[in-house]
């Protein structure tokens, strides 16, 4: 299963390299690759998604300021090429390494540092319609995981199946999702929280077993292995999910993420973004709902206040029930963590917030 993806996308990656760049210099025409733009201005919301329009940029070697783009793209094309056809599957600064040299001739370097070859990595998704995961590019996980719901994985050419419900531990969201089937999900919904001590809290209150849910966090701003789960568990199982947040703009930036993808990766919302994802809380007005004391209660700083004004703006918030809440923060200048909770008793949070905010059903 993973050796054979493996050869199909070097296969693809040699066959484009050559159409792109071989056959045109053997007809004598100058190589070129078209690829999307990931620049701001060219970001787009089209179906509840953030996606990229239609402007492109060129890479040719005809042109004295593309020339070294172009020789950096075609680097990591053959590094990833390379890797594919062995079977091997490096993490994104392995590629860093692997391409970074010295010109010869020259006192220049290919890639001066790896922010370049990382540029370079999300251009061959562009160009290829491979996302690095389907390339065996791997990075850092932060994506834990519990409940009952068992995986699969070719592990050295041998398939095996993890039960997650069955570990001592929470288990890890892996980062080549793209590459793991996800046999059985026995669970109601989706609780993804925030931060990860409120994630451990809940566990060791065996929170998704009372509750036949799932439990999942990424330990803060989500990273693509945790999106793409959430984006699989959405799409294959058809859950209902909810992200728990802190009260403040990041914390609604953090859900945002979830649902309708992000900026810099919007080239890849369709597949990262969820977008039937509900946000749960926690929500300016509940401080006061809740009565939250004061000692619990953090002033918003500058970046702050000027975070939730763009917020406000942005056509994703603009119901009247998220206007008020963004209007209620900015008048207000306060915000809390979730852990403010434990203020009323440590089993709040579980037994008397989370209840009664699914109850209520009011999800912004």
């Amino acid at each position: 299963m993973s050796e054979s993806l493996d050869l199909k996308i070097a296969e693809e990656i040699k066959s484009l390299v050559n159409s792109k760049v071989v056959d045109t210099l053997k007809n004598k025409k100058v190589p070129q690759f078209e690829i999307p733009l990931r620049a701001e201005d060219n970001v787009v919301m089209d179906k509840g998604i953030l996606t990229l329009g239609d402007k492109t940029l060129s890479r040719r070697i005809n042109n004295v300021k593309e020339v070294r783009p172009f020789m950096q793209l075609t680097a990591v094309l053959e590094a990833i090429h390379s890797h594919l056809s062995a079977g091997r599957h490096p993490s994104i600064r392995d590629i860093y390494y692997y391409v970074k040299h010295t010109i010869p001739g020259t006192q220049t370097l290919t890639f001066s540092e790896q922010e370049e070859s990382n540029v370079m990595v999300e251009e061959v998704e562009l160009l290829t319609g491979f996302c690095r995961e389907e390339m065996g590019i791997v990075a850092e996980t932060k994506g834990q995981i519990a409940g009952d719901i068992e995986m699969e994985a070719m592990v050295r050419g041998k398939i095996k199946s993890v039960k997650i419900s069955e570990l001592p531990i929470p288990g890890i969201i892996p980062s080549l999702m793209d590459r793991i089937k996800i046999k059985n999900v026995n669970a109601d919904w989706i609780l993804v929280v925030e931060k990860g001590a409120v994630f451990t809290s809940l566990y060791e209150d065996g929170y998704w077993e009372k509750n036949h849910c799932l439990l999942v966090t990424a330990g803060g701003q989500p990273d693509r292995a945790t999106r793409r789960f959430i984006s699989r568990m959405e799409k294959e199982f058809n859950l209902p999910i909810y992200v728990l947040t802190d009260s403040d703009p990041y914390g609604i930036r953090i859900y945002l993420t979830y649902k309708c993808g992000s900026r810099g990766l919007a080239y890849e919302s369709k597949r990262l973004a969820a977008p039937s994802v509900k946000f749960l809380g926690v929500t300016p007005s509940d401080i006061y709902k809740y009565k939250l004391p004061d000692v619990t209660i953090i002033q918003a700083t500058k970046s702050d206040l000027m975070y939730a004004e763009k917020l406000k703006s942005s056509s994703l918030l603009q119901t009247k029930e998220w206007q008020d809440e963004l209007q209620l923060f900015l008048n207000k200048k306060e915000k809390v963590e979730i852990e403010a909770f434990s203020k009323h008793g440590f089993d709040f949070l579980s037994d008397k917030y989370l209840p009664n905010k699914i109850k209520g059903g009011n999800f912004l």
